[in-house]
């Protein structure tokens, strides 16, 4: 009996849940491991570039699983459990933006900003209900490491899409 077209193979759900597995330990492992406190709360990491990164390469649904599971476990690891709410619509939206159009020409550019400033307003949300205005000088912070890690992912996928060929 042939499988219908349109149904998802389980090779490919297995290849998918191991990508998002792989890459999201990756980006929490320099999220955790490479950490950049703020005098104030709060940290700068590189872990960002691997979710721009994955989701350029190999899509929004995966950037955005990577994004919410390297987020989640670098908040839990960190003990912001305030904030995992947060990170999961943040890392999620980042991923989901950064790799929606990946394959047509200009998009492919210009979507990842819509990802970063998507986890940005997230985040700055959060800093208002949590902490009041006080909290606003982190998402300066928030900027320089989206659109920083933004900047180091272009060159990062493009590597990693040749060495993939």
């Amino acid at each position: 009996m042939a499988k219908a077209a349109n149904k998802p193979s389980h090779r490919n759900s297995l290849r998918d849940c191991a990508l998002i597995a792989t890459l999201g330990g990756l980006a929490f492992v320099v999220s955790a491991v490479f950490p950049i406190p703020y005098p104030w709360g709060g940290y700068f990491n590189f872990g960002d570039a691997f979710i721009l990164t994955s989701s350029m390469l190999f899509g929004p649904l995966i950037g955005a699983g990577v994004g919410i599971l390297s987020g989640v476990l670098s908040d839990a690891s960190a003990g912001y459990f305030l904030f995992i709410p947060f990170t999961i619509l943040a890392k999620a939206l980042l991923g989901l933006g950064a790799g929606l159009f990946r394959e047509k020409k200009i998009f492919k550019y210009v979507m990842p900003f819509f990802g970063c400033a998507a986890e940005v307003l997230i985040y700055l949300l959060a800093y208002l209900l949590l902490y009041g205005p006080a909290g606003l000088l982190s998402s300066a912070f928030d900027c320089l490491q989206a659109f920083g890690c933004l900047l180091l992912s272009f060159p990062l996928s493009h590597l990693a899409r040749k060495a993939l060929r």
